[in-house]
């Protein structure tokens, strides 16, 4: 539900349009002189509070087709009067994303306890840049969720590290696909790497998680203690093997 105000021709558009970000000195587009920064936040804000919505979001931009915009007007971000039409852009693109597909790219998260399982991280996302496929690396136990979310929105693969905590999935990489799995972000190509100690686990979770969340699992591999140099060249290779697929 929005407000047009008819003579000044704004769309006080309450959640419609918004997002994250503290205003510093600005609260206009023109004004802002870090407008990437403001326009990564509202896609912040769109994948964590709008995504499950696509449709409903499509529907009302179709409704604002014949209405003249000279001023977007959040009640959340930055406020809109140079350039109206971008963040109406954005969203739209952005519904397109749960409607049409994500772009080609990868989201590689990963958690580690002892550094065997990071020790892996660089080798598979070398093998992702081998391949020319944009990849964001996220450490899901220092970066928040909603900082996660963007980039697995928005990426057709997810590449996942974790290794087994007393015969699960290392907890927080759980939450993070339990958000993954709230969000309803479905139908990407992921694969799996993590390492083990006394026995395995994680494998057999993930694979729940993939059924769970209708991502195709193409790969999950369990390796035991420290990786060796074999392991690092299997790393790589799975990386630009996963990547290729997604072309």
């Amino acid at each position: 539900m929005v407000t047009y105000e008819t003579t000044q021709r704004v769309l006080f558009s309450c959640d419609a349009f918004g997002g994250y970000g503290a205003l510093q000195g600005a609260i206009f587009d023109d004004q802002c002189t870090s407008l990437d920064y403001y326009e990564n936040e509202a896609l912040r804000y769109y994948a964590n509070i709008v995504a499950l919505f696509p449709k409903p979001v499509i529907k009302a931009i179709d409704k604002l087709a014949g209405v003249p915009v000279d001023v977007v007007a959040p009640s959340h971000g930055l406020l809109w009067r140079k350039n109206p039409g971008r963040i109406i852009e954005l969203y739209q693109k952005w519904a397109n994303y749960a409607l049409q597909g994500p772009d080609v790219g990868v989201t590689l998260l990963y958690g580690t306890m002892y550094g065997n399982t990071e020790t892996m991280v660089e080798a598979v996302a070398a093998g992702v840049a081998r391949a020319g496929v944009p990849v964001g690396i996220f450490d899901v136990r220092h970066i928040h969720a909603s900082y996660i979310l963007p980039s697995v929105y928005t990426h057709s693969g997810v590449l996942i590290g974790a290794p087994t905590y007393e015969g699960e999935l290392f907890p927080p990489m759980a939450h993070v696909l339990d958000m993954l799995n709230r969000k309803r972000i479905q139908n990407r190509k992921v694969a799996y790497f993590g390492s083990f100690g006394w026995s395995g686990g994680a494998r057999r979770e993930i694979t729940q998680w993939a059924e769970k969340l209708k991502w195709e699992l193409t790969e999950a591999w369990e390796f035991p203690g420290g990786a060796t140099r074999q392991d690092l060249l299997k790393a790589e290779e799975l990386g630009y093997t996963f990547a290729q697929s997604l072309k």
